[in-house]
């Protein structure tokens, strides 16, 4: 895995466009609790196996989502993601490996916020929490609906 390039600075305005449900005040926190990461044309951002320690959520790029075929270290790209998709976001559900492969088709900026720091967010703000997840599951099932009308094509 090639490390990501991490900077502080990190506009709250960004944040409260990427999560526009969220008052001032949570997106504060939640911006306080958050890194910008660049990561460079075909890096791998995360692998299968590794722990799920961080969630991110892309700002500017694309990232393909790659599992392993079965055969050999072939894989398959099951999803190709834009601005504003998660990545990742079974760090904050309590998994504890990764199951897929992550990596940049082109040059990508991230926001990327540690399980805890979540954690830390969710006990000060239970309900922007709530709202947050919501939100990550909504766009997990529209993902998880492409993935099948793709598959229900193939077979």
């Amino acid at each position: 895995m090639v490390p990501v390039k991490v900077s502080k600075h990190l506009d709250r305005q960004q944040v409260e466009k990427l999560f526009p449900f969220l008052d001032e005040s949570a997106a504060s926190e939640l911006c306080s609790s958050m890194e910008m990461c660049d990561i460079d044309e075909n890096s791998c951002l995360f692998e299968a196996g590794d722990p799920c320690d961080a969630m991110y959520i892309l700002v500017k790029g694309e990232m393909a989502v790659q599992k392993a075929t079965g055969f050999g270290r072939n894989t398959q790209t099951i999803a190709l993601l834009q601005p504003h998709a998660p990545l990742g976001e079974s760090a904050i559900t309590g998994t504890t490996t990764r199951k897929s492969t992550v990596r940049a088709v082109k040059q990508s900026v991230l926001l990327r916020i540690e399980k805890q720091a979540y954690k830390n967010f969710a006990q000060k703000y239970p309900q922007a929490a709530i709202d947050l997840l919501h939100y990550l599951l909504a766009i997990v099932g529209l993902r998880l609906e492409k993935c099948s009308h793709r598959l229900a094509h193939i077979l």
